[in-house]
C-alpha cells in the first residue's frame, strides 16, 4: 500500500504498477498483481482503526515533567501507563504539524475524536543494515462526528499519512471503519 497527500502521485504510481508490475527491494523481486487508487473519504460520523500500531516518540525531558522516569534514555515510546491525556497530546500536536506541513496553515483545534479505545500493545521489530529495532505501539479504534470542514481535512490527512510517527516505516496507517 501507498499513500501520500499528493493525489497524482499516488495515480501516477497506480499507473506505472500497471505498465511495470515488477517492483525491486534490494535483492527481492515482487510483481504488482493490481493497482488501484482509493479514496476512503471521511463520512459525517464513523470510526477511524489502525491498520498498523500507532507508534509515539516523547522527549524525556517533556516526560519528567510528567512524573515518568526515562532512565537514561532521551526519548521513550508512549505505553499505556503513560496515561491517555499524553498519549492524546502527543498524538494531536503530531497530526496538527502535519497538517501545516501540507495545507500550510494551522490546523483545527482538537479533540479530533469523540471516543477511543486501545485494542492492544503490541512490540513491532522493523529490520535495519546494522541491527533489529523493537519499535512499541498501539493498535486503536478512534469514534468522531464531524464538527466541520476543517474537522474533515484533518480526519481526510489522518487517513492519507497516518496518525503517530514513523509513518514512512509503515507505522499509523489507519483504515476507515463502518459509520456509526
Amino acid at each position: 500500500m501507498f499513500a501520500s497527500t499528493d493525489e497524482q502521485l499516488v495515480t501516477d504510481v497506480a499507473y506505472g504498477l500497471c505498465s511495470e508490475p515488477e517492483i525491486n527491494i534490494g535483492p527481492m523481486a515482487y510483481e504488482a498483481e493490481e493497482a488501484i487508487t482509493l479514496d476512503p473519504s471521511i463520512e459525517e460520523r464513523g470510526t477511524l482503526t489502525t491498520g498498523t500500531p500507532i507508534v509515539l516518540r516523547m522527549d524525556a525531558e517533556y516526560v519528567r515533567e510528567e512524573g515518568i522516569d526515562t532512565g537514561d534514555y532521551d526519548r521513550i515510546y508512549w505505553r499505556k501507563e503513560h496515561g491517555m491525556d499524553l498519549f492524546f497530546d502527543r498524538l494531536y500536536s503530531n497530526l496538527q504539524s502535519k497538517y501545516r506541513a501540507v495545507y500550510d496553515e494551522e490546523a483545527p483545534e482538537p479533540p479530533y475524536f469523540s471516543g477511543y479505545s486501545l485494542d492492544r500493545s503490541v512490540a513491532k521489530p522493523v529490520s535495519f543494515a546494522d541491527g533489529d529495532v523493537e519499535f512499541i505501539g498501539g493498535e486503536w479504534t478512534f469514534e468522531y462526528e464531524l464538527q466541520g470542514q476543517g474537522h474533515r481535512r484533518i480526519l481526510d490527512l489522518a487517513l492519507d499519512v497516518g496518525l503517530g510517527e514513523l509513518n514512512g516505516l509503515g507505522f499509523g496507517f489507519m483504515n476507515r471503519g463502518a459509520d456509526v
